[in-house]
């Protein structure tokens, strides 16, 4: 774009002056590693992936891998500062996680034999300590001259990338929720988010009124299968609330396909539902593990589909007792990625070829699932797609119990005030607890009671290599996402793929052996849920939590942070050096979660991840293999200034 100013003089002189920007829109998964708030690398093994990172905010730098330590392979931009001295939790790298941070002082520098790559000492950060501390005088000719620009910070040329519709003052987080009523599809925000790119749209509520236009199906008590079809009941209903699907058709409208994909099936039984509600209950001695308990255990029992997330429901890294707390206990709906793409080549169901794939050169899958929400008292009642329960970090508790205080890392939506709201009714499924997630019960009683408050998620299975739907599938959520299994791969990385994408609220990798009723049966033992090899090809946009000080209770130097890059993707398993955890993408975090709001804690009673391998997909630097709604960041560039003679 040229900008022209002119300027007249009572003389009559005039003098004319252009400017010259260039606007760009940047792929975000064309880097490695992007975040927009603090970056933090801390990982006791070697973590080598490649790609560019960038951070909004400043970059924590340690590594504490004795064999050969964090290694960087091409430029690194932080537009706040570039720490070595300190964690972003505050406490000192010394003495554990001294080990190198090799730096490339020229492109491919870090490459094979390391032709041009330095080891960024301890005492050479763009701070003598935390970012708060005073400038390192020898910073600037560092990172210019010693690195030639492949390190950079605010004050050597770094600068943030943001969103378009940031810059209007809008949360990044706004890409994954619904729009407000009102707002309009074309605005600079409305183009942005998900729910309007999308091609596949699934959404649940309490009540048919939240629903786009006021309309959709209900899945107790109504009557919309060939023989009315019951879902998980019990002695009171399991799966409640009213559904809505809708197709987005070649003319840019969206069909209602609600009834079409129920009649394919609702339970993991059914051979082609594409939506997973319930399973057969088990009896007997399933794999070994007594049945669990249930009042009604008749042969045709269904059970909902829920798993214990033992990062949302324990506040601490103990191991309390075999119990449950509330705000664990996370119901879920299985999309059988599989059957989606069955549906879409007309394999299964009668409408999905007439679903269009051209706008995003393959398929955006948009799921919201707004059941036991409450509404935000502060927006006027208004269902934020948020959990609205913040009381979780409490630094001044060993036991993380509720204190009703706003502590500095729990404001995760910016409000300015603590948010307990949304726990209001999350016991009553359960006949107890209301306003208190910590509250333990009985795990058992989680397979046939109710989740009742905001824990809801989607779990993504059936995805392994050749099976998304092609030529790219990406799916974005507000809600939490579970990913079971190889994805977009299969024992490897060399098999068939397309360009895949995840973006949500928060991304857990399942492996292969993963189970739900050991998460349910061993709640508090991460060693009792173990993961074999598995491997995830996909670029991931996920939240993460605030880093706040370093608690005084803890010996643990990672107490206290949002768990680094290597956790932006989360595990509820023990991996082990036999049995590995596989990722290849591209790593992404633009806002802090707010539905899964849970503390990242390490290591016995949510996970372990021994030698976990990260990769970057290169196939990112090629604009035609991106996946389908990439979001880009904005940049505006001066080209150069000339005055018109």
């Amino acid at each position: 774009m040229t900008l022209s100013v002119q300027a007249s003089s009572s003389g009559g002189a005039v003098l004319t002056m252009t400017r010259d920007v260039q606007l760009a829109r940047i792929p975000v998964f064309q880097f490695g590693v992007f975040s927009d708030g603090d970056l933090s690398y801390f990982s006791s093994v070697i973590f080598n992936m490649a790609g560019r990172v960038h951070t909004n905010g400043n970059l924590f730098l340690a590594s504490g891998d004795s064999t050969t330590g964090l290694v960087f392979h091409s430029r690194i931009t932080a537009a706040g500062e570039v720490i070595r001295q300190e964690l972003a939790n505050g406490e000192s790298t010394s003495p554990s996680l001294l080990q190198p941070v090799l730096i490339p002082t020229a492109p491919n520098g870090c490459q094979g034999s390391r032709p041009a790559c330095r080891d960024l000492q301890e005492t050479e950060g763009s701070k003598t300590g935390g970012p708060a501390s005073s400038d390192v005088d020898a910073w600037t000719n560092l990172s210019e001259t010693t690195y030639n620009g492949m390190i950079l910070n605010a004050d050597t040329g770094a600068k943030a990338l943001d969103l378009p519709f940031v810059n209007s003052g809008k949360r990044p987080i706004e890409l994954i929720r619904r729009p407000p009523s009102g707002e309009s599809a074309t605005s600079l925000l409305g183009q942005s988010r998900l729910y309007n790119q999308a091609q596949i749209r699934v959404f649940l509520n309490d009540s048919a009124a939240g629903l786009p236009g006021g309309v959709g199906v209900q899945l107790v008590g109504g009557s919309w299968g060939p023989d009315n079809i019951s879902f998980a009941d019990g002695s009171s209903p399991e799966v409640d609330g009213y559904l809505l699907v809708q197709g987005r058709q070649s003319d840019q409208t969206y069909a209602n396909v609600t009834t079409e994909w129920l009649t394919l099936g609702i339970a993991r039984e059914d051979t082609d539902a594409i939506l997973k509600f319930q399973a057969i209950h088990e009896h007997g001695t399933p794999n070994g593990i007594p049945e669990h308990t249930h009042p009604q255990s008749n042969e045709d029992r269904y059970d909902q589909l829920v798993l214990y997330d033992t990062r949302e429901g324990e506040p601490r890294n103990v191991v309390p007792d075999t119990q449950c707390a509330l705000g664990g206990i996370m119901n879920f709906i299985e999309l059988d990625v599989k059957n989606l793409g069955h549906w879409l080549d007309g394999t299964i169901g009668t409408t999905g070829t007439n679903v269009e794939s051209t706008s995003q050169n393959g398929y955006l899958f948009y799921f919201s699932d707004r059941r036991g929400m409450l509404g935000d008292p502060g927006e006027s009642g208004v269902l934020m797609g948020e959990y609205g329960f913040e009381d979780v970090v409490n630094p001044r508790s060993s036991t993380g119990a509720p204190n009703g205080k706003l502590d500095a890392a729990e404001d995760v939506d910016g409000s300015g005030a603590l948010d307990t709201y949304g726990a209001g009714n999350i016991g009553t499924g359960f006949g107890v607890g209301n306003g208190d997630p910590t509250v333990r019960i009985n795990c058992d009683s989680a397979w046939y009671n109710r989740a009742s408050g905001a824990r809801h998620a989607l779990k993504l299975i059936n995805g392994t290599g050749g099976d998304l739907p092609s030529p790219g599938f990406t799916v974005g959520s507000e809600n939490p996402v579970y990913v079971e299994g190889d994805y977009n791969a299969n024992a490897g990385f060399g098999g068939t793929h397309v360009p895949a994408a995840i973006i949500a609220d928060a991304v857990t990798f399942l492996s292969n052996n993963w189970q739900d009723w050991r998460s349910v049966v061993w709640p508090n033992v991460a060693a009792s849920r173990l993961a074999t090899s598995t491997w995830y090809r996909v670029a991931v946009v996920a939240g993460k939590n605030k880093n706040w000080d370093h608690p005084v209770w803890s010996s643990n130097a990672q107490d206290g942070q949002d768990g680094g890059v290597r956790y932006l993707v989360r595990s509820l398993e023990r991996w082990s050096i036999f049995q590995n955890f596989n990722y290849m993408g591209s790593l992404v975090s633009l806002f802090h979660s707010e539905y899964a709001v849970g503390t990242y804690k390490c290591c016995d009673t949510v996970f372990t991840l021994t030698y976990p391998s990260f990769t970057f997909d290169t196939d990112f630097l090629d604009s035609t293999k991106l996946p389908p709604a990439t979001p880009r960041l904005q940049d505006l560039v001066t080209l150069g200034y000339r005055q018109v003679f």
